[in-house]
């Protein structure tokens, strides 16, 4: 009897320490956002992105360049908040995430305030 007991914990402690702690996000983050801005050269980019609370998102630009000329590009990744960090990845083309600080303003909208680097 004793060896079952020590056998079952010992499949228990294994199997809690292989299962990976599964990523957080702000629930405030979660739903669809929308985003423009001017590029220096004058061309404008805009973006509709909707975040999941499973940690998932999908992402649709679009870039109007200085002559009129219009580009779409879609992509969908993961994201999630880590030490009060947003992290987001798009795993088909990106092998490490971008990071950002952010904040909400009193409107309610997200304001990003930079780009973090972080030493893999």
């Amino acid at each position: 009897m004793k060896s079952y007991w020590l056998a079952l914990l010992t499949t228990i402690v294994f199997c809690c320490s292989a299962v990976a702690a599964s990523p957080s996000v702000d629930v405030r983050l979660i739903g669809t956002w929308q985003g423009e801005y001017d590029e220096e050269d004058g061309a404008l980019k805009s973006w509709v992105q909707t975040r999941s609370e499973n940690g998932t998102y999908h992402i649709k630009f679009r870039f109007v360049e200085t002559d009129g000329v219009v580009h779409h590009r879609a992509e969908a990744g993961k994201w999630w908040v880590e030490n009060n960090l947003f992290y987001e990845i798009a795993p088909s083309w990106m092998t490490q995430p971008d990071v950002y600080q952010y904040r909400f303003q009193e409107d309610g909208c997200i304001e990003f305030l930079g780009y973090v680097t972080i030493n893999y």
